[in-house]
């Protein structure tokens, strides 16, 4: 989700500076238009009185929740390229040159997703996301071979968001979480720090407090655009980074461009810092490219659920167990017969459904 290099990275990172330095050392999602209800229910609830119904909060909520949820389906395709600044002693060509990435979504929650990363010395990392609204499946390419599956693992949950405790969505739409709540959602409970100015013009500054990033717990502070209330600026601190009031990464939108009638962030950067310096030095800073966004656009059925691919090893949560392929008859060759392709198997075929 967002970017995946980071994560990976930043785990790489803390192992160094624990060698240095020792002593140093069942929600699936948020279903939008299912929170939006919610979202009016708790507004007239006595927790929310009548003076913040009319502040700035408020609005923006209101703001939010209409950018979240007038869409039936959005199609986002992003690209990420990565410029390494001190990383580049740690990961070599193995590091990520850029990576490009699609994401699919239903206001019913059923969602689709890959990401293709491209490393300096030109490997790919293929991965898939499928998630109907009962199963979810991540399908694993071959690095040597990213156009044949190699693994395919079913369970209950969309990508790796039950492992990391937020979402899986590439920036910018990532920013309208906070962990797996709609940005709207979760703003309630936010603490709201005053007017600032932002990266492009005048933001409402909030700060939610242990929020939950690729397993990290952070303190999070949102710059909402005083106008659209859309995210414009997000910096995230750990423990030390809010000793040191140096955050890990700090994204900002460069460029907002008027689409359907609303606003979305089509350029931003995402700047990250390493910790090994106390957070002053820049590891990279990853450009984030809006391609392409569309919205209500039709999908076929099935476009939820993978197509699993003859030789793929199938790994099914719900049946604790790994399932290997059918074993294929190669077929005799002869002068006038050709060999004959093994059809792929569908989501039904030898996984559980």
């Amino acid at each position: 989700g967002g970017s995946l290099a980071l994560p990976f990275m930043r785990q790489t990172l803390r192992r160094k500076r624990d060698e240095e330095d020792p002593a140093g050392s069942k929600r699936l999602y948020s279903h939008p238009a299912r929170a939006a209800r919610t979202h009016k229910m708790t507004t007239k609830s006595s927790r929310t009185s009548g003076s913040d119904l009319m502040s700035g909060k408020a609005q923006a909520i209101e703001n939010l929740a209409k950018e979240m949820t007038w869409w039936k389906t959005i199609h986002l395709k992003t690209r990420e390229t990565v410029n390494f600044v001190s990383l580049t002693e740690d990961f070599g060509i193995r590091g990520f040159k850029y990576s490009d990435y699609e994401n699919f979504e239903t206001s019913n929650g059923e969602r689709y997703s890959s990401f293709t990363h491209i490393l300096f010395d030109d490997a790919q990392r293929r991965q898939e996301n499928y998630f109907d609204g009962r199963k979810g499946a991540v399908v694993h390419y071959q690095e040597a071979h990213p156009e044949k599956q190699q693994s395919v693992a079913i369970g209950p949950a969309f990508d790796n968001e039950a492992a990391i405790g937020g979402t899986a969505r590439p920036m910018p739409f990532k920013f309208f979480y906070v962990g797996k709540s709609p940005l709207y959602e979760a703003l309630d409970h936010a603490k709201f720090l005053g007017v600032v100015s932002g990266p492009l013009g005048t933001c409402e500054k909030y700060e939610f407090d242990d929020a939950v990033f690729a397993k990290v717990k952070l303190k999070l502070h949102y710059y909402l655009d005083e106008k659209t209330s859309i995210p414009h600026r997000v910096d995230a601190y750990d423990a030390s980074g809010v000793a040191t009031s140096h955050p890990n990464f700090t994204w900002e939108a460069k460029a907002v461009e008027i689409i359907d009638g609303h606003p979305f962030v089509t350029a931003s950067v995402e700047t990250n810092y390493d910790h090994r310096s106390g957070g002053k030095e820049v590891l990279c800073t990853i450009d984030v490219e809006t391609k392409e966004v569309r919205f209500n656009t039709a999908f076929q059925k099935g476009s939820f659920r993978p197509v699993i691919e003859p030789g793929a090893i199938v790994h099914d949560a719900f049946k604790k167990k790994t399932i290997l392929p059918p074993r294929e008859q190669a077929p005799t060759p002869t002068n006038d017969t050709a060999a004959i392709a093994v059809s792929p198997f569908d989501w039904t075929s030898y996984a559980s459904y």
